[in-house]
């Protein structure tokens, strides 16, 4: 690391991804900064995932809990992604549980962001997608999702999220 290289929080890494994919519209060159922070932080198949995007980011499996309004859950499972040439899949399967209380609704969900070439040797989202699956009036929701897309990707950005309401409110368990 560089003395002039801050190192990032989990949460800022993920805040920083979000305010960029917000900045950008799709296939549009990202500045030299957010391109750069894209390079560091996000999975490339082609170089393999760089050790600041090992720290920024849980392994593939999670088991995260969390709560309020009255209510405590818990999810665990995998997210995951496989990058080829033009061709990819994305995915989660994972379980949430309500550990206290009583939910109206589950949501499980996986989020995919991909980035590649755009402009003159610059970098820009190429493809963004969320699936979710949801049940209602039931403490447990087990979702396996999966999607695809094509297109030239030099990294990604995953993670996998639960929201779970009851009458007092919604609260949310991510990955990130």
């Amino acid at each position: 690391m560089t003395p002039n290289k801050t190192v990032l929080t989990k949460d800022q890494v993920i805040e920083k991804f979000e305010e960029i994919n917000k900045k950008y519209p799709y296939n549009v060159e990202f500045s030299k900064e957010d391109a750069d922070f894209v390079r560091t932080y996000a999975k490339s198949p082609l170089l393999g995932e760089t050790e600041a995007a090992t720290l920024a980011r849980n392994s593939e499996y999670f088991n995260k809990g969390g709560g309020g309004s009255g209510i405590s859950a818990t999810m665990n499972g995998y997210v995951w992604d496989e990058i080829n040439y033009v061709n990819h899949t994305y995915g989660a399967y994972f379980s949430t549980r309500v550990n206290s209380g009583s939910a109206s609704k589950i949501v499980n969900s996986v989020t995919i962001n991909a980035y590649g070439a755009v402009g003159q040797g610059g970098i820009g989202r190429v493809y963004s997608n969320t699936l979710s699956d949801s049940n209602t009036n039931q403490n447990y929701l087990y979702s396996d999702m999966s999607g695809g897309y094509s297109a030239v990707v030099a990294y990604t950005s995953k993670y996998a999220q639960a929201k779970v309401t009851n009458g007092y409110g919604t609260f949310t368990i991510s990955t990130y």
